[in-house]
């Protein structure tokens, strides 16, 4: 299995980062921050359905956000409980898979971006809000 993580950089200018990197790499899971959603970087038109493969969530105070792609099938979105983390950690299920060799009904996918805010909303070090996120 290939796990393929990329921070977009503030969106992905161009929107052609996501298409390179499934070209290029064809990963079987594609975790990815700063991020703008799957169907700006894998438009209808050119990707068919690609982008349905996406689990994608926006942060609150700017346009792009956090996904978990997986090749092979279309994953279920995992709530995040903790609204200050939406767009930051965004999470995926899957279930059917055919590169599980363990059985496993079912995985789940998180893809986790250290957001810049403690648990008491001040700006954090990378550190503090990893610690937040593990929490």
């Amino acid at each position: 299995m290939k796990i393929t993580t990329y921070n977009m950089r503030r969106g992905g200018a161009g929107r052609t980062h996501w298409s390179r990197i499934l070209a290029d790499h064809d990963p079987d899971v594609l975790l990815a921050q700063e991020t703008y959603a799957p169907q700006e970087h894998l438009s209808p038109s050119k990707h068919g359905d690609l982008h349905q493969h996406a689990v994608w969530a926006k942060v609150a105070t700017v346009p792009w956000g956090s996904a978990v792609y997986v090749k092979s099938v279309i994953p279920r979105p995992i709530t995040i409980p903790v609204s200050d983390f939406a767009g930051w950690v965004v999470g995926g299920e899957v279930t059917d898979f055919a590169w599980s060799k363990s059985g496993a009904p079912k995985v789940q996918i998180f893809s986790v971006h250290a957001p810049k805010i403690a648990s008491n909303h001040q700006v954090a070090s990378v550190s503090q809000a990893t610690n937040h996120v593990q929490d």
